[in-house]
Order: structure tokens, then sequence, then C-alpha cells
């Protein structure tokens, strides 16, 4: 009986799959970093790796990379799609958005800011 409730409660709270994040585009954590394209996409990369997150695919055509980490003590998983976008005078716009694979998991992490505060550290040769 137990195992059907939780099932029942898992179906009903919904759940997040890498194209959901990925369709989410606009919607996630931004910023700009003064940095060249090629050098901000490599120092996220990095940034995702030294997170603990499995880069799934990367796709510079349309400027993605996606990413997972999987169950944990405290989590079902979590589904991460970062967008990189060329801006002028070697700027470069980094967006982030991260979502639970079970929607009602609330141990599970937002990994925007860790992205996202990672990738400095990565671009000044720390970590790559």
């Amino acid at each position: 009986m137990r195992v059907i409730l939780l099932v029942s409660l898992l179906a009903l709270s919904g759940c997040s799959t890498l194209a959901d994040v990925k369709v989410a585009k606009g919607t996630g954590d931004k910023r700009i970093f003064d940095n060249h394209y090629d050098k901000v996409w490599k120092a996220t990369t990095c940034s995702i790796h030294n997170n603990g997150l499995l880069v799934v695919s990367e796709n510079k055509s349309d400027h993605s990379i996606l990413a997972q980490r999987g169950m944990s003590a405290f989590s079902y998983g979590e589904n991460v799609a970062v967008f990189l976008k060329k801006l002028e005078k070697n700027h470069t716009e980094v967006e982030v958005v991260s979502k639970k694979v079970v929607s009602g998991n609330i141990l599970a992490p937002n990994w925007s800011k860790p992205i996202l505060d990672g990738i400095s550290p990565c671009l000044a040769g720390q970590q790559l």
C-alpha cells in the first residue's frame, strides 16, 4: 500500500526531463562574463564538472550544454541546461536553467548559482 501511495505521489508531483529544461530557455539565471565565447564555453563545462554534474550533450551550433545529476540521498536528481550567447566586445552571457527531476523534492539543489559562480575560477585557470 505504501509503495502505491509513493508512486501516486511521484506521478502527481510532476517530473522534469532534459527536454523540459532546454525549452525553458529564457527563464534561468543569467550572468555576463567579460571574456571570449570559446573561453567561457570551456570554463562553463569546467564549472559543470567541478560541481559534480555529468555533461550529457554539448551543442555549439545551438549554444547549449545539457547536464544532469543522478539520484542521491537527498534528491531524485536534477536536469540542467546552460545557454551561452555571444555579445559585443568579447562579452558572453551565460544562462542556467536548473530543474528537479521530481518537482516535489524540496531538498534538490538549484544548480544555477553554483555553476555561474564556478565559471570565473575556471576562466582564471584555477580549475581548468
